[in-house]
C-alpha cells in the first residue's frame, strides 16, 4: 500500500489494512477528529495563490445571442447559448425591443432546452412577459448543464412584423456555476 495513503488513513482514525475505526476510539472522538482532519486536508488542497478562485458554485450569469425577428423570418426562432463550465440556471431575464408599438403581438417562450431535455412542464408555452427584468416569482430550477452543453430557448412571436419593423429578443440565463 502506499506510504501516503496509509497516513491518510491513520489520520483520519481508519486502520490501513481493515478500513475500520481503530481499537479503542469512541465514534465520537473519532468522528470528530475525522472532521477535523477533513478540514485540514482540503485547506491544504487549496492553494493560497492570489488570482485563484477557491472551488465551489458562484452565482453567474449566462449570456444568449440575440435575436432579432423580422417581416421575412420565422414566427419561431431560438436564443442559443453554451456552457463553459458546469451550470445550473436559476432566473432567465428577456429583454424584448420592438421597433415599433404593436409589433410581434405576443410574445411566448415555447421551449427552454437543457442539451434534449425540455425544462417546461408542459407543451403549452409562456408568456415572455413572465421573464422581463422586473417580474417576480419566478425562481427556476433547471437540470445542470455540463461544459459544452447547448441552452436554447424557443421564442414564438404572435404577429409578423410589419414592413421595416423588427422585434429583439435578448437573454441571460442567472444560475451557479462550478469553478
Amino acid at each position: 500500500m502506499d506510504e501516503d495513503f496509509i497516513t491518510l488513513l491513520g489520520a483520519l482514525g481508519a486502520d490501513p489494512i481493515l478500513g475500520a475505526r481503530a481499537p479503542g476510539r469512541s465514534r465520537v472522538a473519532l468522528s470528530r477528529r475525522v472532521a477535523a482532519n477533513r478540514a485540514a486536508l482540503v485547506k491544504a488542497l487549496v492553494p493560497k495563490t492570489p488570482g485563484v478562485n477557491k472551488p465551489g458554485a458562484r452565482n453567474i450569469p449566462l449570456g444568449f445571442t440575440p435575436i432579432v425577428f423580422t417581416p421575412t423570418t420565422a414566427l419561431n426562432q431560438n436564443l442559443v447559448a453554451q456552457t463553459q463550465r458546469p451550470f445550473r440556471g436559476q432566473r432567465l431575464v428577456l429583454d424584448l425591443v420592438p421597433s415599433a408599438a404593436g409589433v410581434g403581438g405576443l410574445v411566448t417562450v415555447t421551449s427552454i432546452m437543457v442539451g434534449q431535455v425540455n425544462m417546461l412542464a408542459s407543451a403549452q408555452p409562456i408568456i415572455a412577459a413572465a421573464f422581463v427584468n422586473n417580474a417576480t416569482y419566478v425562481q427556476l430550477d433547471i437540470d445542470a448543464a455540463t461544459p459544452g452543453i447547448i441552452i436554447t430557448i424557443g421564442i414564438q412571436i404572435g404577429v409578423v412584423p410589419g414592413a421595416g419593423a423588427t422585434l429583439s429578443v435578448g437573454a441571460t440565463l442567472f444560475g451557479l456555476a462550478v469553478g
